[in-house]
């Protein structure tokens, strides 16, 4: 409780957390995070459709807990306070609402809205999107001039990220995560809706193509980067592609493929009134898969915004039709690789300085068409990186690649540095890989009933090891039948 008024000796008491949501699984409202904001705009969305007083009333329950709290970054919690996250999904909910505000609730909302601040402070590629539509939206709204010229500037340094295959980089050159290229390129889609600009219908068209080669039969794709499994990257990738058929209509039939594969991998994993935050069948409460800074309603809120975004734009289901992919297909400047046919479907990357997640060299991505997934999501949160709450051992040997541990108990594995994928022929994928001691050549053939991987590993200077695995394959134990 908190102090509002103070009068002749009378006290005004208002409840500081009222509207929050609250989290069953860490038992407190994560009040830095953006489940409210968020669950604000599906709010919105819900009202739009249904027309339901009730849920009216509970999204401005909710924004008044967003603007109490926003003063001071939500004092009962010391995480960063995502003001990126939750200023967009305020926007987009004032726009939804602004005919059904009273005067007073529409001049405070505008009033925090042209005021707020942001994470200019973080430089990721997912972030600055978000503050490019903000104020892209700002601007269509409140025709304040600062918006338009801060929109041009933020929209240049976007594109900085973008490599020539049609890839945003979350960090140029150091951080290469799906997830959070396909929430750039729905947020591009969001732009495009208000600016109608040709080069960013292209860009959101070529994002959303590149994306597509990381989807396998069954509708897997968040493998690579951190984030991997997470519903924050379906529900981003189901809003784009039902985005892109109707800004490119005449391969619609080739999205509506992959959209079906998408809804039903995700809608597989849910449970009676919200998904996993990690498509898995755990237990919630062991986070298994989780990040330092997760939360359960943050993730179902963010979800359930995007899926309500993704209703906003009445598409229809069309036919599908199954694309025609090459056995082989390398991205060279963002240094994935592809194998697949009717049997198998491969991916492999080059590799990154940042996350276990983005380790060279291993199958990041291995499904057999009787088997499923067999090996998925290399590495995960290391203690460096976002993972000292929730502790994984041997999070480091997760990967389908070889490994050492030398005498001195140095772990050598192929993340955290750079390698390279290059195609050798119509049907062969070269992988190669320094680890330091020793260099790492991995040869993918690929046949009609699977592939053959042959590793060449030559010792590039003297050491003794305790353990030298020339193969390491971790086996997920949930799908082994005693």
């Amino acid at each position: 409780m908190k102090i509002f008024l103070k009068k002749n000796g009378n006290f005004v008491l208002d409840c500081y957390d009222d509207g929050g949501i609250f989290d069953e699984i860490d038992n407190s409202i994560p009040g830095t995070h953006y489940a409210t904001t968020h669950f604000a705009l599906l709010g919105a969305i819900l009202f739009t459709i249904k027309q339901d007083d009730q849920i009216l009333l509970r999204v401005k329950r909710a924004i008044k807990f967003h603007l109490r709290t926003l003063v001071d970054e939500y004092r009962f919690d010391s995480w960063y306070y995502h003001w990126d996250f939750k200023n967009y999904a305020f926007l987009e909910t004032y726009y939804l609402l602004q005919n059904n505000l009273t005067d007073d609730e529409k001049n405070e909302w505008q009033r925090a809205l042209k005021k707020t601040r942001e994470n200019i402070d973080n430089r990721l590629t997912n972030w600055l999107a978000m503050r490019t539509y903000f104020v892209c939206l700002r601007y269509q709204l409140f025709k304040k001039f600062t918006d338009k010229v801060k929109y041009e500037i933020r929209k240049r340094n976007l594109f900085r990220a973008r490599l020539s295959d049609g890839s945003f980089d979350d960090q140029k050159k150091v951080s290469r995560v799906i997830q959070y290229h396909i929430y750039t390129t729905a947020l591009l889609h969001r732009i495009y809706q208000i600016t109608k600009k040709v080069t960013i219908k292209n860009k959101f068209i070529e994002g959303v193509n590149y994306f597509l080669q990381f989807v396998d039969p069954e509708g897997g794709f968040n493998y690579l980067g951190r984030g991997q499994q997470q519903i924050f990257g379906y529900a981003a990738a189901i809003y784009a592609l039902e985005a892109a058929k109707k800004v490119d209509p005449k391969n619609a039939v080739v999205y509506q493929y992959y959209l079906n594969r998408l809804n039903s991998c995700l809608y597989f994993y849910k449970r009676d009134k919200h998904f996993p935050l990690v498509l898995n069948n755990r237990n919630d409460k062991e986070k298994f898969g989780w990040y330092d800074y997760h939360h359960l309603t943050v993730y179902n809120a963010f979800l359930g915004a995007w899926l309500g975004l993704t209703a906003l734009l009445k598409t229809v289901t069309l036919n599908e039709s199954k694309p025609n992919f090459p056995k082989i297909k390398v991205s060279i400047p963002s240094q994935v690789a592809f194998i697949r046919n009717e049997n198998i479907f491969i991916s492999i990357f080059g590799g990154l300085p940042e996350y276990l997640t983005e380790a060279g060299l291993t199958i990041q991505h291995l499904w057999f068409s009787d088997v499923g997934v067999f090996f998925s999501c290399p590495g995960g949160a290391s203690k460096e990186k976002f993972g000292k709450t929730v502790d994984v051992e041997n999070i480091e040997r997760n990967c389908f690649a070889p490994i050492a541990l030398t005498k001195k108990n140095e772990l050598i594995i192929p993340a955290l540095k750079r390698g390279k994928v290059n195609r050798v022929n119509k049907s062969s994928v070269l992988a190669s890989l320094d680890y330091g001691p020793f260099f790492v050549e991995r040869l993918i053939n690929v046949k009609n009933e699977g592939a053959y991987i042959t590793d060449v590993i030559t010792v590039l200077k003297d050491d003794e090891y305790s353990e030298f695995r020339f193969i390491n394959v971790p086996i997920n134990l949930s799908l082994i039948h005693i």
